[in-house]
């Protein structure tokens, strides 16, 4: 089965990610109420992870706030620091442009 909208009004063409998306949405909810998290999305790869993420961040939860996203894969994992680069390069906090941020 097709999950093209969810009942959480998510859209998208994901197979059985209905309770994926409604945990995300839970979690923008949360936030918009002053109650910031982490979500970690893990698994095997090509397992649908980036189309999971693509879909929620697409979606109405999402509208009017800041979602931080990276990768951090094997490769990445044996650089110093380098999911958390991954996580906040975005905002330009990095070492080349930290100088210049307003946070």
């Amino acid at each position: 089965m097709v999950d093209r909208k969810t009942d959480s009004g998510l859209p998208g063409a994901l197979v059985g990610r209905a309770a994926e998306l409604a945990a995300l949405t839970a979690h923008a909810e949360a936030a918009h109420s002053a109650r910031s998290g982490l979500v970690v999305l893990s698994g095997p790869a090509g397992i649908g992870k980036t189309s999971l993420l693509r879909a929620f961040l697409d979606s109405d939860a999402c509208r009017k706030m800041t979602v931080l996203h990276g990768t951090c894969g094997e490769v990445v994992a044996g650089a110093g620091y380098g999911g958390v680069r991954a996580l906040f390069g975005s905002l330009g906090l990095s070492a080349e442009d930290a100088q210049d941020s307003p946070l």
